[in-house]
């Protein structure tokens, strides 16, 4: 691939990456733009040069650099920019249309995959080796990297096999060797793959590289024929993969140009990048039309005076006008209230100490759970009580929460954080304790486009638990997904008071059972928060 413009960016002083950005986007000489980024000075204008390209058709690929601890404090001294949470960032990337990689081999090879005529329209691979052993490292590349190679349709096996042979595994590589002619076989594999509706994408593989001794300038010349003679005739994407990144022959891609067919390098670099760019053809889900009042709760939030967290029973309260499924509580400030409030929600429950200022409660011991009498409920205030006067130095709490016991079901965190440079944020992953053990989450930026909910959780391990393991029936994926819609309906609804939102965990019972929030808290914004 050619480069219209190389730019050493500084420490972008004066004009920064979105001023680039916003010229190659106008710029008739410049197809892709690449851009190494150290940081993002002016966040809002670099989200707008982000839309503008992906409007006109030109992907953005972007390799951030700063990720690690040790790099981020040397950006941070380099430019003096935010160097930025990586997570954030990459969500940002997503939800602007933008190609994120992670190292220089990944963007050499999406900038040489969009040199093709053919622009691919799905993320299945059907490929063509000349090796059995070719064919084995593919498979093992696409299953780590999870790309998408469908194995061949029966048909499609039998016509190829009539000229090659037997075919290996399930025929997809094709290992087109076989017996006969090189030639035979090729012409014979791409036409079938190419007639297979299960296949977005050609690949055929030729490990040739600049004075190869073992190699006849024949083979590689008849190769480069027919591929373009197949792409000629065909609507899919082509291309040519060697397997060691940076390796091909340079006369090859001469060859290949006048047809538009790229040369590709590295398994996983080269089929990777295709799929990258298959993600960003893909049409752009709308942006998701918010549900809820638009009342704001200021006055919730704030009060008369800054509420350091909003405690649990204030935050559910304000979370289920949304839609956002809660446990049922009573709150009480006695003993004879906590009683009458067990008998009403019914045995067994759960009591809380419920205060502002003591958001995480378990750890200081001023959570009881499974309470089965009104006499166990006496003990266990008591015990709550004692640990807060000996723990806590504020006071009193606000009071006690009397809770329903939940069965044991998937936990789930759903969270809402405000980034200085972004905004508003929502992670999804897994609650419970696994939260800070596992850190899995996947975050996008609000507003939520239609079908994020759904993808997040696809994007989680705890995706596998929503399905049902060891026996045990699917979660009710269905209403969770609908309670992450909520969370973020009202995060878009308060957003100018909300810093953060935390409800860990949602409980997910098996499909019909719903899911409910157990513990939930809001972190308001403070006063003066004009973003």
């Amino acid at each position: 691939y050619g480069f219209s413009y190389v730019v050493s960016t500084g420490n972008e002083a004066v004009i920064n990456s979105a001023d680039y950005i916003e010229y190659f986007v106008r710029d008739n000489h410049t197809e892709i733009i690449a851009l190494f980024s150290e940081s993002i000075l002016q966040p809002e204008r670099f989200i707008a040069a982000l839309d503008y390209a992906a409007d006109a058709g030109k992907p953005v690929v972007v390799l951030k650099v700063g990720k690690s601890q040790r790099s981020a404090a040397a950006v941070q001294t380099h430019t003096g920019g935010l160097a930025g949470d990586t997570r954030v960032f990459s969500s940002v990337l997503r939800a602007h249309r933008a190609i994120e990689v992670d190292d220089l081999e990944e963007m050499a090879e999406v900038l040489a995959a969009w040199q093709g005529v053919g622009r691919p329209k799905g993320r299945r691979f059907g490929v063509i080796t000349s090796s059995g052993g070719h064919a084995e490292f593919i498979l093992d590349v696409a299953a780590r990297r999870k790309l998408n190679m469908p194995p061949l349709p029966p048909l499609a096996r039998h016509q190829i096999e009539q000229v090659t042979g037997p075919l290996t595994g399930d025929g997809n590589p094709v290992d087109a060797w076989g017996q006969g002619t090189y030639i035979t076989n090729f012409t014979e594999a791409l036409r079938a793959l190419d007639n297979c509706d299960v296949y977005d994408n050609i690949v055929l593989v030729t490990d040739g590289m600049d004075g190869q001794p073992i190699d006849e300038d024949q083979y590689q010349r008849d190769c480069a024929d027919l591929l373009l003679a197949a792409a000629a005739r065909s609507h899919k994407a082509y291309y040519v993969l060697t397997t060691r990144h940076g390796v091909f022959r340079r006369d090859q891609t001469e060859w290949l140009k006048p047809g538009g067919i790229p040369i590709l390098s590295g398994v996983a670099q080269g089929l990777g990048a295709v799929a990258r760019l298959s993600e960003y053809l893909a049409p752009a889900r709308p942006i998701r039309q918010a549900r809820g009042r638009n009342d704001g709760i200021e006055s919730v939030l704030l009060g008369a005076h800054h509420r350091p967290t909003i405690h649990e029973y204030d935050s559910k309260r304000e979370l289920s006008a949304y839609g956002v499924p809660v446990t049922r509580e009573l709150f009480a400030s006695s003993l004879d209230g906590a009683v009458l409030a067990a008998k009403e929600i019914g045995f067994p429950i759960v009591l809380k100490v419920v205060a502002d200022d003591v958001p995480h409660r378990t750890d200081a011991g001023l959570v009881a759970v499974g309470i089965r009498d009104p006499g166990e409920l006496a003990e266990r205030w008591s015990v709550l009580q004692e640990r807060w006067s000996q723990r806590i130095q504020s006071g009193p709490p606000d009071g006690f929460l009397i809770q329903e016991f939940i069965e044991p079901g998937v936990e789930i965190i759903i969270g809402v954080k405000r980034d200085p440079a972004f905004g508003l944020f929502i992670a999804v992953g897994s609650g419970g304790i696994l939260t800070e053990i596992l850190d899995d989450v996947a975050m996008r930026p609000l507003p939520l486009r239609d079908g994020d909910a759904e993808v997040m959780l696809d994007e989680t391990r705890v995706a596998a638990q929503l399905c049902g393991v060891r026996g045990g029936g699917a979660a009710d994926r269905d209403a969770l997904v609908a309670a992450i819609y909520a969370v973020a309906d009202f995060a878009i609804a308060n957003g100018p008071y909300i810093a953060g939102i935390d409800v860990n965990p949602m409980v997910v019972h098996e499909v019909g059972r719903g899911c409910v929030a157990v513990d939930a808290l809001i972190i308001p914004q403070r006063a003066g928060y004009t973003n």
